[in-house]
C-alpha cells in the first residue's frame, strides 16, 4: 500500500519509508490551496498512481482528486497524519523536496509568507466582501445614533418636554441641545437647525413655556451626547 501525501511544498508518494517519486509544486501556496480544494488536476500524479496499486493520502482534497481519476485511495487515520506533521521536515529531506533540516525550515517559512499574501489579496480583492462589511457598518452605526438620540430625547425632555413632538429630525433635534438651557436659545439657533419660518416662530413661543429645570450636570451630558449625534451625521 502506497503513502501519497500532500505537503507544502508538493506532494510525496512513499512504499512504506521509501519514496517512491515526488511531485514538487512550481508554487507551492497557490498550488497547495488548489489541492486542498480539490480543484488541482494532478494529471501526472494520476499516471503514476494508476497502476491498481491501494494507496493512502492524508488530505480530504487530495483523496478527492484521485477518486475522480477512479484511483483507489482511502483516507489515513488521525494518528497517521499526526505522525506526518510530527515528522514534518524529515518528510521533506527524505522525499527531496528539501535538503536539509535549514532548507525545509526556510522553505516553510517562504510557503507561511506566501499563503498569507495570498488570502489576504483574496479578500482585499473581493467586493461582495467590501459590500458585506460597509452594510453591516451602517446598521450598526445606525442602531447606535439610534440609541444615543432615544436617550438624548429622555434626557433633554425632561427640560424642554414641547421639543420632542415638535422636532422628528434628530439632526435638528442634536443641533437644539447644543444650545443648552432652553431660555438661552436664540431664534437664529432654531433657524441653523434647518426648520421652516413658521416652525421657527412656533418654537420661540414654546421655549418661553417654563419647563422642568434639570441639573446642569444632566444638561452638560445631553450636550455630550448632542455633539456625539451632530457629528456623526
Amino acid at each position: 500500500m502506497y503513502s501519497t501525501i500532500l505537503t507544502e511544498l508538493g506532494i510525496a508518494v512513499f512504499d512504506d519509508e521509501k519514496c517512491l517519486k515526488s511531485f514538487p509544486f512550481k508554487n507551492p501556496a497557490e498550488e497547495y490551496v488548489l489541492v486542498k480544494k480539490g480543484e488541482s488536476k494532478l494529471s501526472e500524479i494520476g499516471k503514476f498512481l494508476a497502476n491498481d496499486q491501494v494507496t493512502i493520502v492524508n488530505d480530504h482534497g487530495l483523496l478527492d482528486i484521485l477518486k475522480k481519476k477512479s484511483i483507489d485511495a482511502q483516507l489515513m487515520d488521525s494518528d497517521q497524519m499526526d505522525s506526518i506533521q510530527s515528522t514534518k521536515t524529515n518528510l521533506l529531506i527524505n522525499s527531496g523536496l528539501a535538503n536539509d533540516e535549514n532548507d525545509a525550515m526556510e522553505k516553510l517559512r517562504e510557503f507561511a509568507i506566501q499563503l498569507s499574501s495570498s488570502k489576504v489579496t483574496e479578500v482585499s480583492q473581493s467586493p461582495d466582501l467590501h459590500l458585506i462589511q460597509a452594510i453591516n457598518t451602517l446598521d450598526e452605526t445606525d442602531k447606535i445614533i439610534n440609541s444615543l438620540s432615544s436617550r438624548l430625547r429622555e434626557w433633554y425632555g425632561l427640560h424642554f418636554p414641547e421639543l420632542d413632538n415638535l422636532i422628528d429630525s434628530i439632526n435638528g433635534y442634536s443641533q437644539i441641545v447644543l444650545s443648552g438651557k432652553r431660555e438661552n436659545i436664540s431664534k437664529e439657533d432654531f433657524e441653523k437647525a434647518g426648520f421652516s419660518k413658521d416652525k421657527v416662530e412656533m418654537l420661540c413661543l414654546i421655549k418661553e413655556k417654563v419647563g422642568e429645570e434639570i441639573f446642569r450636570k444632566k444638561l452638560y451630558h445631553s450636550g455630550i451626547f448632542s455633539q456625539t449625534n451632530f457629528e456623526s451625521f
